[in-house]
């Protein structure tokens, strides 16, 4: 009787293993098929199919674009819950021999049903001289968008005024475009970063900024264009109190530095190189304690400048150009303190004297030029042994 018992519970157990492996396999597609999300959306798939046929790919930088799942194509990404595109990254490379692999004759409007799209990059593509898409009330939910170097011609359309939660928005080397009206800017409430570097612009261009309201903006790129006496204007220190990145290299600046400059407490990034800046750098300089690269070479700055950088900064302070700039005087015994700086250049100045002992403690230091100044002392010879080192390890 035992014996029969136990023989029947032995199949039981077998017959729930069994049931037990055949419930376990059933389940492995449902967990694949949620881990690879919904897949593309076949609206959307038709869509990017009619974008691809608007470019000429000689490279086959698209020939991943093929297949039911567009999902999976190169520079698609989707939503894993929903399947709709959310990202389009095409750009190309910095190089010559890159730009060119993929031309659009013009870009697809076929691009504006994405409606789900919050990133697109077609950077570095030539669109051989034709004009940017409108976007109808099209791309509402676009966060990134950048159209730089892509060869685009002709006015930006103030239709992108209606990309209302556009973040990060670069035109930079639009050679061709025209931006006689910027005031669609205003619109654009949620923008934080704004590129528009080597363009068509001028002052009377930048002055419908005055009506624009940027105080948002924490990154301002507008280097490369010709702005002459853009500082003096007090609309423009009115809508950049809480940048952190100013761009204004190259842009015809002249005269002193206002004293406004000291207003903006957040910036970290501060590029003033290659214009015609002159006259003694404004004490509130010291005001900006977040400062962590300074660019002011090829200036014709006067007076003491290094005494006005700001104390409070010092241990932030990781990048410092001064090359060119017309310093004079001595380099200040406090510089050693300078405790993070890994790029350090006041080459080709006027200055004098022994350099600081304290220079020594400047351990992340991975660029150094003091040439061409009038300077002296331990520090040279200290530079050049711990070189020799580094180069025997």
């Amino acid at each position: 009787m035992t014996a029969r018992l136990l023989l029947r519970l032995q199949g039981a157990a077998a017959i729930v293993s069994f049931l037990l492996v055949i419930l376990s396999l059933s389940l492995v597609p449902a967990r694949a098929a949620i881990s690879s999300g919904r897949g593309c959306v076949p609206s959307e798939r038709a869509k990017l199919i009619s974008f691809k046929g608007s470019f000429t790919d000689p490279a086959g930088r698209l020939s991943s674009w093929r297949g039911g799942d567009c999902c999976q194509w190169k520079g698609v990404r989707c939503d894993n819950r929903t399947g709709h595109v959310i990202e389009l990254d095409l750009h190309g490379g910095e190089d010559d021999s890159e730009v060119i692999m993929l031309r659009g004759e013009m870009m697809s409007s076929s691009i504006a049903a994405l409606r789900h799209l919050r990133y697109l990059d077609v950077s570095f593509i030539d669109f051989n001289f034709t004009r940017i898409p409108l976007f109808r009330g099209t791309l509402d939910n676009l966060r990134y968008l950048n159209l730089s170097y892509a060869n685009f011609l002709g006015d930006i359309p103030l239709q992108l005024g209606n990309l209302s939660q556009l973040q990060y928005l670069d035109l930079s080397y639009g050679y061709a475009l025209n931006a006689l009206d910027l005031s669609w800017l205003s619109r654009l409430g949620s923008l934080k970063s704004l590129h528009m570097s080597t363009m068509n612009l001028n002052m009377s261009t930048i002055s419908t900024l005055s009506h624009s309201n940027l105080t948002h903006v924490e990154v301002l790129d507008l280097y490369n264009n010709p702005f002459y006496s853009l500082l003096q204007h007090n609309w423009f220190w009115k809508v950049t109190t809480i940048l952190k990145e100013l761009r204004l290299s190259d842009t015809a600046l002249s005269g002193p530095l206002p004293n406004e400059l000291g207003n903006i407490s957040s910036l970290e990034v501060l590029y003033l190189d290659m214009n015609q800046l002159s006259g003694i750098m404004p004490m509130a300089l010291k005001n900006l304690c977040n400062l962590q690269l300074l660019a002011l070479s090829f200036n014709n700055i006067k007076g003491d400048m290094l005494e006005r950088l700001p104390e409070c900064s010092w241990s932030k302070l990781r990048k410092l150009d001064l090359h060119n700039a017309n310093l004079a005087g001595q380099l200040p015994v406090w510089i050693g303190n300078l405790t993070n700086p890994s790029y350090l250049d006041i080459s080709w100045n006027m200055l004098v004297g022994r350099v600081p002992f304290g220079m020594g403690n400047m351990r992340s230091l991975s660029y150094l030029d003091l040439s061409q100044n009038r300077l002296v002392g331990w520090f040279f010879t200290f530079w050049d042994r711990k070189h020799e080192e580094s180069k025997l390890s």
